[in-house]
């Protein structure tokens, strides 16, 4: 919201941050890097990073997430049910009940490590990652193009969308 952000990062740290402060949330003694964290409403949240990804139901963080055994850097959920994840080795991975995912094809057949990914909506989304890839779905990742080809050979890390033609990445 615009009163409450979020944060992660090494050592299963997840912070909230307010106007009164910053606030650490406990993840029992989760020991993980994590590399990303989504809350697309106050009540709940996901975080992963590595092999781990972890879910706050608003009261606490727990595992009860069911997703295929990849290395994850980056989540973004579009509401509490709808959500994406990539990774290493081109890995993309999708849940509509916010706890069980699976596998969504991806295009790129060098396999690029994808570092970030963002929706505009549950059917408008992007990824990004290494060697300047840059993945879009226009059908919620049901397919995914290689869109930009050549614009960029480096490690692209972020990606946000204000519109459907408007957009930052970051790299």
């Amino acid at each position: 919201s615009s009163d409450t952000g979020y944060c992660s990062g090494d050592y299963g740290k997840i912070y909230s941050i307010t106007s009164s402060g910053v606030l650490s949330m406990d993840t029992h003694g989760l020991v993980s890097n994590l590399t990303s964290v989504s809350f697309p409403g106050a009540s709940q949240g996901w975080s992963c990073g590595g092999s781990i990804m972890v879910h706050y139901d608003g009261i606490s963080w727990n595992t009860d997430q069911v997703y295929p055994s990849e290395i994850y850097n980056a989540i973004y959920m579009i509401n509490n049910n709808t959500g994406w994840a990539v990774g290493d080795n081109g890995v993309i991975i999708k849940t509509t009940d916010g706890i069980n995912w699976s596998y969504q094809s991806n295009p790129d057949t060098s396999n690029r490590t994808l570092n970030d990914v963002f929706f505009l909506n549950t059917s408008e989304g992007w990824a990004v990652g290494n060697s300047g890839i840059i993945l879009r779905t226009s059908n919620g990742g049901t397919t995914w193009s290689v869109e930009g080809s050549g614009l960029a050979t480096n490690m692209l890390r972020a990606v946000q969308f204000t519109s459907s033609t408007n957009g930052y990445i970051l790299g």
